[in-house]
């Protein structure tokens, strides 16, 4: 049996709900992620929540210089930046 392909709208819902979680692992993320990917669903401002390189939530040093803001992940060192 081939398995049933979820909607667009369904996926957005997965991807809300998963955001309204305080908690999550990397593997859980990385799931969501790709099902974003697949259905071509914007993450916005969820997407600043966490460590483009390793996949945690994101925490560490805030900078703010010549409209960007850079968070650097407190785990891998990465700075992320992100247009004000």
């Amino acid at each position: 049996m081939a398995k049933k392909k979820e909607s667009k709208t369904e996926a957005q819902k997965k991807v809300d709900t998963f955001f309204q979680r305080t908690a999550f692992t990397s593997e859980e993320l990385r799931k969501i992620w790709n099902l974003a990917k697949a259905h071509r669903i914007r993450l916005g401002d969820y997407r600043k929540r966490f460590c483009t390189e390793c996949w945690n939530p994101l925490a560490g040093s805030i900078r703010i210089n010549n409209g960007y803001k850079t968070v650097t992940c407190k785990i891998c060192r990465k700075a992320n930046r992100y247009k004000l």
